[in-house]
């Protein structure tokens, strides 16, 4: 009987992380502006990122 409780249990645990995983997933993100040079080297190591053009305030991948 120990045995199916550890499997009972054990299911258990990986259903709750993976609501849990799911849930987090599913929150929306809040962007975050940050002034930068399109030159800087922390700057080209994204992968995803969105320039402002100030002059005619066009958003664009990089």
């Amino acid at each position: 009987m120990s045995a199916c409780r550890l499997i009972v249990l054990s299911v258990m645990v990986v259903v709750l992380l993976s609501a849990v995983t799911l849930t987090e997933g599913l929150k929306p993100r809040e962007e975050k502006m940050v002034c930068a040079k399109p030159t800087d080297a922390w700057v080209k190591e994204l992968s995803i990122i969105k320039l402002l053009d100030n002059k005619s305030g066009i958003q664009g991948p990089m």
